[in-house]
C-alpha cells in the first residue's frame, strides 16, 4: 500500500513540473515576470500617468526669502519676521507648515514654534509675516532659522487659484488700508492679509498679519486695515516700505 501511494505522489509531482514547463514567460533577476507578448504592458503599483509621477517626485516647499527684526508681543520682546514660501509642484498642499527656531550664541534654543497655513497652490508663492509668540530678548538672540516642514501624503491635493490682488493701498499715520480683489469664480470663507516691511535695501525687517473673517465673494472686493506696531518701526534704521499680500484662509 505504501509503495502504491508513493507511486501516485511521484506521478502527480511529475505532472506539475510538465505544466510549469509550458509557461514561456521570463523571470528577471529581481523576481519580476516579463510578459511574452511585447505589446502587453505591466501596471506598476501606485502608477498613474495623469498625476505628477508619484510621491517620490514631489518636491519640498521652499522658503525662497526671509528676514526679521525686533518688536514686542503682549509687552514682551519678540521677533518680527517675514518669509516667502514657494510651492514648486503641480499639486496643491493643504495645511502646509513652517517652523521658526531662535537660538543663542551657544546654539541653545530660545524658542521654537510651528505655523500652519490653509493651502498653497501649484506654483504659488506665499508672502507671510508675523511676530513670534514666545519671548526673544535681543541681548540673548544670536540666530533664527526658518524651515519648511515636509507635507504628509494626505496634504497633497488638486486645485487651481488665481492670486488675490491688493489695490488702492495707502499708508497714513502708520496705518495701512486697501482692498483685496478676488479674480476667482468662487467664494472664499476667509482671508489672511500679510504686511511685509522692508528697509531701503529691500531686506525684510519685519511684518505682521490680520484676518478677514467675512471672506470674499467670487470676483468680489473686500477692504482691509492694519496698524503697524510702534515697536517694529522703532527697531528699523532709516527708511522702510510696506508690501501687502492676501491669501485664502
Amino acid at each position: 500500500m505504501k509503495k502504491l501511494l508513493a507511486l501516485v505522489f511521484i506521478f502527480i509531482f511529475a505532472f506539475v513540473l510538465v505544466a510549469c514547463g509550458d509557461d514561456t514567460s521570463d523571470v528577471n533577476d529581481n523576481g519580476t515576470t516579463t510578459p511574452e507578448n511585447d505589446n502587453e504592458t505591466m501596471q506598476m503599483p501606485g502608477g498613474n500617468d495623469e498625476m505628477q509621477g508619484g510621491h517620490n517626485e514631489r518636491m519640498p516647499l521652499e522658503i525662497i526669502e526671509s528676514g526679521y527684526g525686533f518688536a514686542t508681543w503682549a509687552g514682551d520682546p519678540a521677533l518680527t519676521y517675514g518669509i516667502v514660501l514657494y510651492n514648486p509642484n503641480n499639486e496643491a498642499v493643504e495645511f502646509p507648515s513652517y517652523r521658526i527656531t531662535v537660538r543663542r550664541e551657544d546654539n541653545t534654543i530660545i524658542g521654537t514654534n510651528d505655523q500652519i497655513l490653509i493651502i498653497v497652490y501649484p506654483g504659488q508663492s506665499l508672502s507671510l509675516a508675523g511676530i513670534t509668540m514666545f519671548e526673544v530678548d535681543p541681548d540673548e538672540f544670536y540666530s533664527v532659522e526658518f524651515e519648511s516642514l515636509d507635507p504628509d501624503d494626505w496634504n497633497w491635493t488638486s486645485g487651481e487659484f488665481v492670486a488675490f490682488e491688493t489695490v488702492n493701498t495707502n499708508l497714513s499715520n502708520n496705518t495701512v488700508t486697501g482692498e483685496v480683489l478676488n479674480h476667482n469664480d468662487r467664494d472664499f470663507d476667509g482671508l489672511r492679509v500679510d504686511m511685509m516691511i522692508r528697509d531701503s535695501n529691500g531686506q525684510i525687517v519685519g511684518g505682521d498679519n490680520t484676518f478677514i473673517r467675512d471672506g470674499i465673494s467670487a470676483n468680489g472686493t473686500t477692504p482691509f486695515q492694519m496698524d503697524i506696531r510702534d515697536s517694529i518701526i522703532e527697531n528699523i534704521d532709516g527708511e522702510w516700505e510696506v508690501g501687502v499680500y492676501a491669501s485664502p484662509w
